[in-house]
């Protein structure tokens, strides 16, 4: 919250002052949250308003949007849900914690000054668990789905096949490969083309003849 007080906000026109604006989101603890009743609303991103609204000495109204859409822009171009409740001019102000996307800046103003939320992913153990030492040992084994002898035996197949395609290509009847291939085909080149064709990336060139391209 210090960092939010900490901005200079800029105050809005006398005119705009005495607007009461229209504020309304949808129900999603801890930011947006409608009781039980109804009525009452609560949340991160309603403190945060509050906060802002009491340093410009804006008026609103605050209401909640009954429904889970959050919004969908139609084939005509317009919006659903609580982004539409804005396009439509039926909402001023929307508390949600809306991601960039495409479309959605033609019709919303973000304001990327408050803080809304932030992720982190870790591991949690039971205080008294002895199962696993806190060490860079301990997670660089989730870098290790294959034992060493896999990668082992997966880089000599790799380099093995580079060298099968790389002298079925260079000594195959004159006739079979281009010259142009022959020269894009090095060693380094075959390697890497074999490294792509594992992963499914392929290679932007291919070999001419049968016997190369069964390799």
């Amino acid at each position: 919250m210090a960092r939010l007080l900490s901005i200079n906000w800029t105050a809005p026109d006398s005119e705009d002052a005495s607007a009461v604006l229209r504020v309304t989101g949808i129900h999603n603890p801890p930011f947006f949250i409608v009781g039980s009743d109804g009525v009452s609303i609560s949340g991160y991103l309603c403190d945060i308003w509050r906060l802002i609204s009491d340093r410009l000495g804006l008026r609103y109204q605050l209401s909640s949007f009954n429904s889970s859409d959050y919004g969908t822009r139609l084939e005509n171009g317009s919006w659903t849900g609580l982004i539409g409740q804005a396009a439509n001019n039926r909402a001023d102000v929307l508390l949600s914690w809306f991601m960039h996307a495409p479309g959605r800046g033609e019709v919303l103003d973000f304001l990327d000054a408050a803080p809304v939320e932030q992720t982190e992913y870790a591991f949690y153990l039971a205080e008294d668990s002895k199962a696993v030492s806190v060490e860079w040992a301990s997670f660089a084994s989730l870098l290790k789905p294959l034992h060493t002898a896999s990668w082992v035996v997966l880089l000599f197949t790799l380099l093995v096949t580079a060298a099968l395609l790389w002298f079925t290509i260079h000594y195959n009847h004159s006739s079979a490969e281009s010259r142009t291939t022959v020269r894009q085909f090095g060693l380094a080149d075959c390697q890497l083309a074999t490294f792509m064709a594992l992963t499914g990336q392929g290679w932007s060139v291919a070999p001419d003849s049968l016997a190369a391209r069964t390799v």
